[in-house]
């Protein structure tokens, strides 16, 4: 993590940000996070990172750390959150934690004499506006959005750390401030819950200033008392800035989030804004003496299933990558807006600008052809045992994971039929059906029937559905089960005894299949399979994208890393690939494709998003 103030940087758990200008005070507050708007992780935990490349050179300084709920289900535990629904315990051994001590510096790397900027720089706030949330939270009957005193965990071990107490700035570190929640007030169905979060962060030690954060839409409802309110915008907007003033007067005036670009879904256009734009904002923000972050300053990636989910009539599904059209790419190269911005601060920079860092260089790799395959129904012997149940279980509520579910991958159900005739289920988001290995059908959200062929003997009835994201934002946050919600009938008669496979494809699961009796590629195969194959790479492994054309549906996995989502539906074509997931030489990539074989897996060095 590199700070321009007091210098410090390192690259941990990957970056992604902002970058924000604080009245006459230059700053940047790099949000860390998982997943759909947010980004989600850059690299596990043990993965080191190289430096950020241009992230200090627009003159800005202060650096922040996004800690958000929308992580896999491990960093419940992390800190600052004072009360998020879970059980005692929510650290599956299957995932790595994500703690915070890589990510802030000792408390005496940054002396007390350090100039505190008058607004925040460091955020973690509580949640974050539309990655996925954890599979703990939709469960019902949902009470601790209603009842915090009695659902959401009593003291929080990490709020005691060193990594959070002692990094704030009255104790010596760079905090010097944290928001309660983000965006609560699309929700706000319990008035008593934001008072409950902010009682909880002053009990636990922390005494740096409080922040909320919402749009003009939503300011009323999220604002709290005795804490600052800020607000999210797409353009400079006079209204919202007297609504601001209204909601708090004779306080300072905050932008927490200035959108400079956007996030896309599957099956929509890739989203851009204006360099000129975002331009002519900012210059606007410093001629009034308005605080702001540039959101996003540096674009990320929704490794794994960490993307979200958008839902205005229709579940879409946030791409892999989350670029975001952001000042600084998805792979840390400079644009236009950059530029701009760096050309701007300049001109009211005190002192002059560092030179710009060298980028990460790219590279093409010769391509990829899955040379061995395993068709779903081979793998099922090396997961773990089934779920009995007589009618269908949400993945959430599963009975795996130490009692804590299933967050996110995939659920296969089993049952036998003996006849035909209308199928109804309710998949949350989609499913293939299948009569023993045929596929003869899918179903999504608005697509609930099919016809089940009439048969002379009993067959299994398979139906694997796919998690592709939460929303958690507005009202939707409650209905975010994933899996079969409800009976599955055929012609009106519930089915019963299933057998519900969980599949989280985490590392072990991939360990488990080097046993595995994997099959030459046939020339023509069809449904769920995986594919495996060897990129070769040179000695000192760089940054590229995977070029998945020939290929439908499905995730990639490099040495047993979720890499995340492909699909032939686009508008992303390619998959970043951080050198820092690479071995010298060979490396194992498998693809688990949903519907058909492509042929061979390419590699550039550009992005086509």
């Amino acid at each position: 993590m590199e700070h321009t103030g007091s210098t410090w940087c390192t690259r941990s758990t990957g970056c992604t940000g902002s970058m924000g200008y604080m009245g006459h005070c230059p700053y940047y507050s790099w949000r860390w996070a998982c997943g759909g708007r947010r980004p989600g992780l850059h690299s596990p935990t043990s993965t080191p990172w190289p430096p950020l490349p241009g992230l200090h050179s627009p003159g800005l300084h202060s650096p922040g750390l996004h800690s958000p709920a929308s992580s896999p289900r491990p960093p419940l535990t992390r800190p600052p959150l004072p009360g998020l629904l879970s059980p005692a315990s929510t650290h599956s051994a299957s995932t790595p934690r994500l703690p915070l001590s890589g990510l802030l510096p000792p408390a005496s790397t940054h002396p007390a004499s350090t100039p505190r900027p008058p607004l925040p720089g460091l955020l973690p706030p509580a949640s974050t506006p539309r990655p996925p949330l954890p599979g703990l939270l939709p469960r019902p009957p949902l009470p601790g959005l209603h009842s915090p005193a009695s659902t959401l965990r009593p003291p929080q071990p990490g709020l005691h750390s060193p990594s959070v107490c002692l990094s704030q700035y009255r104790r010596g570190g760079p905090i010097i401030a944290v928001q309660v929640e983000n965006e609560y007030g699309s929700f706000a169905e319990d008035r008593g819950y934001m008072p409950y979060l902010q009682k909880a962060l002053l009990e636990r030690g922390i005494v740096e200033l409080l922040v909320t954060s919402d749009d003009a839409e939503n300011l009323l409802k999220g604002h709290i008392k005795g804490v600052l309110a800020t607000i999210n915008m797409n353009s400079f907007q006079e209204s919202d800035f007297k609504l601001l003033s209204y909601v708090q007067s004779n306080k300072p005036i905050m932008v927490m989030e200035f959108w400079v670009g956007w996030f896309d879904t599957w099956g929509s256009e890739h989203k851009v804004k204006n360099p000129k734009d975002v331009e002519e904002t900012v210059t606007k923000f410093i001629a009034s003496e308005i605080s702001f972050n540039v959101y996003m300053f540096h674009g990320g990636t929704n490794f794994g299933f960490m993307n979200g989910a958008t839902d205005f009539g229709i579940h879409r599904g946030v791409v892999t990558s989350y670029d975001y059209d952001a000042v600084l790419t998805e792979a840390g190269d400079y644009t236009e807006k950059y530029f701009k911005l760096r050309r701007l601060f300049g001109s009211v920079s005190a002192i002059p600008l560092p030179p710009l860092p060298e980028l990460t260089p790219k590279a093409e790799y010769p391509s990829v052809k899955p040379s061995l395959y395993l068709p779903l129904w081979d793998v099922l012997q090396y997961l773990n045992e089934p779920v009995m149940s007589n009618t269908p279980v949400n993945m959430e509520n599963l009975p795996i994971n130490g009692g804590n579910g299933q967050s996110y991958g995939f659920v296969l159900y089993e049952t036998s039929i003996c006849s035909g005739g209308s199928l109804r289920a309710d998949v949350h988001d989609t499913a293939q059906v299948f009569l023993n290995e045929i596929n003869i059908g899918h179903l999504h959200d608005h697509a609930k029937t099919l016809t089940v062929p009439t048969m002379t003997r009993c067959q299994l009835l398979r139906i694997l559905v796919e998690n592709q994201g939460r929303v958690n934002f507005s009202w939707k946050i409650q209905d975010q089960r994933k899996g079969l919600t409800g009976s599955v009938t055929i012609n009106n008669m519930p089915l019963q005894g299933f057998a519900i496979y969980s599949l989280e494809m985490t590392m072990s699961f991939f360990e488990r299949l080097r046993s595995a009796t994997w099959r030459p590629v046939p020339k023509a195969c069809l449904g769920p399979a995986f594919y495996l194959g060897t990129l070769k790479v040179d000695s000192s492994p760089k940054d590229t994208f995977l070029r998945l054309r020939t290929w439908n549906s499905g995730f990639a996995f490099i040495n047993g890393h979720n890499l995340g989502r492909y699909s032939i539906m686009g508008p992303q074509g390619t998959l970043y690939l951080p050198g820092a997931w690479l071995h010298p030489e060979d490396n194992e990539i498998i693809l688990f494709e949903k519907r058909k074989c492509g042929s061979y897996i390419q590699t550039t060095d550009e992005p086509v998003l």
